[in-house]
């Protein structure tokens, strides 16, 4: 359980989550999925190109993101919630195709969605149903095929800010938020939220994850 406010969380904001997914047969379960090739660019402001090419039963759909980070918001210095203002436009498959010769690095993964139930808060003798919570769980391909036992679990808040800022009795209130994942049938294992408590090990998983084990040549080849 983590306690930050969700009152102060602004543009984008998401729980981010790694854990081993234990029954891969589980993730037909999704409620939907999407296959996602993607491009991207990192600049020393710290901001992020990304061209995205999106499979999915409808089709295909191309998109080009200009993603800049911001701090972690909250109301302690362990808050979980991370923030960043995103700006989206559609894009071509030939724009996909001549920005490899830029992008840093290409990533090919499955974004699976579970739908979780309606959420709850309390406060006294009074209670207020929220929009249910939507686990966008990525599943990587490495660049020889093989798929990452790790997987990343975004856990987007923004429609819970938008209902608790439209409850007037809930404006300013410390929220705890339990994020509970091992119901999920992937069966996800060892898992840890991304923030300030995580461990030496940890921040090494997550580097070596995004350095080595995620990563394409955009170029082509290992």
């Amino acid at each position: 359980r983590k306690r930050y406010k969700m009152t102060a969380l602004k543009s984008e904001a998401e729980i981010v989550v790694y854990a081993r997914v234990g029954n891969f047969d589980g993730l037909k379960q999704a409620d939907s999925v999407i296959e996602q090739h993607q491009l991207e660019l990192y600049l020393p402001s710290k901001c992020k190109n990304r061209v995205r090419r999106s499979i999915s039963a409808d089709g295909e759909i191309y998109e080009a993101t200009v993603k800049t980070p911001k701090k972690s918001l909250g109301s302690d210095e362990s808050s979980v919630a991370m923030s960043c203002v995103e700006e989206n436009i559609p894009a071509t498959p030939g724009f996909f195709e001549a920005f490899k010769y830029i992008a840093s690095k290409m990533f090919v993964k499955k974004r699976y969605f579970f739908n979780g139930e309606k959420t709850t808060v309390s406060k006294g003798d009074q209670k207020f149903d929220l929009p249910p919570i939507v686990y966008e769980v990525d599943v990587y391909e490495r660049h020889d095929g093989k798929i990452v036992e790790w997987c990343k679990i975004d856990i987007e808040v923004d429609e819970l800010l938008k209902a608790i800022n439209s409850i007037p009795e809930l404006k300013g209130v410390d929220i705890c938020l339990d994020i509970k994942i091992k119901d999920l049938p992937f069966v996800p294992q060892d898992a840890f939220i991304v923030g300030s408590e995580n461990t030496d090990a940890q921040k090494r998983l997550v580097l070596k994850l995004w350095n080595e084990e995620y990563p394409h040549n955009p170029k082509g080849g290992a």
